[in-house]
């Protein structure tokens, strides 16, 4: 792309893109930080199992691929790639998005199955709507690449990889099997709320009806934003070489979502694993309490059973009494 003049709109659409997936990687990190603690009382002493590995899983890999991205991404440094390594890293980012919304889909809908006392219709019903809209998922992601690969390119003016045709990638399909998929669950999740409002987990119901809601509403309305500015994203033609320009610009807002897509659903994700954790801990914890008051309150009737029997028996009972209940005394000593 030597000798393009790359205009001032272009530049600021760069910039705005920069600038909100910066925001939403500090977000990111920000949380992370503040929820730590609670990860590490709450979900690292859980026993070993698929979903403790698919929630460590989100939560590391997500940070540490957006560090690399923004590293790229931000422009600040002299590091110089090359259009081979553009082509694989953006491969590898529309996977591990697709990974990302899929897992976090999945433990959300082991929540929701908790909820549900395991019901058998709904539980398969659910799970296959999960199976088809991944499996398309994986499909468009499939097809995302195989048409965005060859298409990019190191710009080493900008110091980002960029598209080198006018005509940008279908970016927006990667997002509509997971809307399709929300949308359902969200129909089901209500309309089961509705007609069965008791569940042996009450609070654990309560927790993921309000916080599912924001999940759903937050999630649903940036991707919908991503795929809108994916199809509607102004393109710049004042320039030197309209047709690179044209791709550059393109890009300037076609990924403007996309990433902090992917920080909402593994912040979010997370926080609300993490809380419906402690709820479950706690009523743990309230269980366990309930069970030592009941076996205080066992004994306190026992004792009392056996100084009934006691005075039955024609025992001095003050005498008894007197002496402490700490004090062993056999029956059999008293006259």
């Amino acid at each position: 792309m030597a000798g393009e003049t790359i205009t001032h709109s272009v530049l600021e659409q760069i910039r705005v893109t920069r600038y909100v997936n910066a925001a939403a990687y500090v977000v990111l990190l920000y949380d992370h930080v503040l929820t730590f603690g609670n990860e590490v009382r709450l979900i690292w002493p859980a026993k070993f199992s698929a979903p403790k590995i698919l929630f460590l899983f989100i939560r590391y890999m997500v940070p540490v691929a957006l560090t690399i991205y923004t590293v790229q991404l931000a422009g600040l440094t002299s590091i110089s790639l090359s259009d081979t390594v553009c082509r694989w890293w953006m491969g590898f980012a529309a996977f591990a998005g697709w990974a990302t919304v899929a897992t976090s889909n999945f433990l959300i809908l082991l929540r929701l199955w908790v909820i549900w006392d395991r019901n058998r219709k709904l539980m398969i019903y659910t799970g296959l709507c999960y199976v088809v809209a991944e499996m398309g998922g994986i499909a468009c992601a499939s097809l995302l690449v195989w048409q965005m690969t060859p298409r990019l390119i190191w710009q080493h003016e900008l110091q980002m990889c960029a598209f080198n045709t006018a005509k940008a990638p279908p970016v927006s399909i990667l997002w509509i099997p997971g809307i399709c998929f929300e949308i359902v669950m969200f129909s089901v999740t209500w309309w089961n709320a509705l007609n069965q409002p008791r569940s042996s987990n009450v609070a654990l119901a309560a927790t993921m009806y309000f916080d599912g809601f924001i999940f759903f509403i937050l999630l649903l309305g940036l991707r919908i934003a991503n795929t809108a500015l994916a199809f509607a994203a102004p393109v710049s033609k004042a320039c030197v070489q309209p047709h690179l320009s044209h791709a550059i610009a393109q890009q300037g807002l076609l990924f403007v979502a996309m990433f902090p897509v992917w920080c909402a659903t593994t912040t979010v994700t997370c926080r609300l694993i993490i809380k419906l954790r402690q709820v479950t801990e706690d009523q743990r914890t309230s269980s366990e309490d309930s069970s030592e008051v009941g076996e205080d309150s066992s004994s306190m009737v026992t004792a009392r059973g056996e100084y009934d029997e006691l005075v039955r028996s024609g025992v001095n009972v003050e005498m008894l009494r007197s002496v402490g209940p700490s004090t062993p005394i056999r029956a059999s000593g008293w006259p």
